[in-house]
């Protein structure tokens, strides 16, 4: 799963693929700083971004029954490994820039 982050805002790509979770940008640190909204993530300023599970589902994909089964399942796997905050409400992203 990725999430696109671009100057016009996010949106979220390849929902379908539960295997990986990013977040990609075609902006400098800088912008994407900028760009952060509390409602879609925040920057953890390690590489990494904390993606709120509320703006997972309300994507699209999420009114398939089966999807957000899917996503249920990705959040309890990552929660071992220390993947979603501590108050439940976000996924830890990497955070990749693009060209």
């Amino acid at each position: 799963m990725i999430v696109l982050v671009t100057a016009s805002g996010a949106r979220l790509l390849e929902a379908y693929h539960f295997r990986s979770f990013a977040l990609q940008t075609t902006l400098s640190s800088t912008d994407l700083a900028a760009q952060a909204e509390a409602a879609v993530f925040t920057l953890a300023g390690d590489g990494h971004a904390w993606v709120q599970l509320a703006w997972l589902r309300r994507q699209p994909a999420a009114a398939d029954p089966g999807w957000r089964t899917q996503l249920e399942r990705m959040v309890e796997q990552a929660r071992p490994y220390g993947w979603i905050s501590a108050d439940g409400r976000a996924v830890r992203a990497h955070v990749e820039i693009v060209a």
